[in-house]
C-alpha cells in the first residue's frame, strides 16, 4: 500500500513551497519516510478492568508490504506472506482481552446503529483522507450494535486477533476485536 510521504520526497515535487511545508509538518509530526513513527512502544500494554490498554503506536510500529491482488496466487499464499512481517511482540497480543480507541468506520449498520466497523487510527484515514496502511485499523464486530460516533475517538473492548484476514481472494486486514463493545 502507498505511504503518503513517499508523494513528496523527490526533487521535483519539493520545489513547491506547499509541498516543502507538508514534508516539514510530516517530519515534526515523527512521520519517516515509510511512515513509521520514530518512538517505538518499548513497555508492554497496561491492564485496565483485565484489558490490555492497545494503541496504534504498537500496533502500527512496523512497517508492512501487503502484495497485490493476483488471482493466479492462492490467498494462503498472500496471507502467509504478510504474517511474517507480523513482529513478535504484536503476535503475542492474539487472543488476549484488549482495548482499543480509534475513530469509526461504519462497515455493516442496523438502522442507524453499527454491527461491524473499522476502527482508525485517524479520522483522516478514510476515503477521502490518507490511504491507511493495514495495520493501521482494527475490523471491529459488536457483540450488539453500537452507537455511530463519527470524528470522536471511542474505546472498545474485545477479543483482539491478530493475524492476517481475506475475503473472496483480497486481503482485509491483520487484526479484529471480537465481540467487542464500548471500552472506558
Amino acid at each position: 500500500m502507498p505511504v503518503f510521504p513517499n508523494l513528496f520526497l523527490n526533487r521535483a515535487n519539493l520545489r513547491s513551497r506547499p509541498a516543502r511545508s507538508v514534508v516539514l509538518c510530516l517530519l515534526l509530526a515523527g512521520v519517516t519516510a515509510r511512515g513509521v513513527s520514530q518512538d517505538a512502544p518499548v513497555n508492554p500494554p497496561q491492564k485496565l478492568d483485565g484489558y490490555l490498554q492497545v494503541d496504534f503506536a504498537r500496533l502500527a510500529d512496523f512497517k508492512i508490504d501487503v502484495p497485490g491482488f493476483d488471482p493466479e496466487v492462492k490467498p494462503a499464499a498472500a496471507l502467509a506472506a504478510v504474517e511474517k512481517q507480523l513482529p513478535e511482540s504484536v503476535r503475542a497480543l492474539d487472543g488476549q482481552p484488549a482495548q482499543i480507541s480509534g475513530f469509526m468506520l461504519p462497515v455493516k449498520m442496523d438502522g442507524m446503529r453499527v454491527k461491524e466497523f473499522l476502527l482508525m487510527r485517524s479520522q483522516m484515514m478514510c476515503c477521502y483522507g490518507v490511504v491507511p496502511r493495514m495495520n493501521e485499523w482494527v475490523i471491529v464486530r459488536a457483540a450488539s450494535t453500537v452507537k455511530f460516533t463519527p470524528d470522536v475517538p471511542t474505546a472498545f473492548r474485545g477479543k483482539l486477533r491478530v493475524k492476517p484476514m481475506e475475503d473472496q481472494g483480497f486481503l482485509t486486514g491483520v487484526y479484529l476485536l471480537e465481540d467487542a463493545g464500548p471500552g472506558k
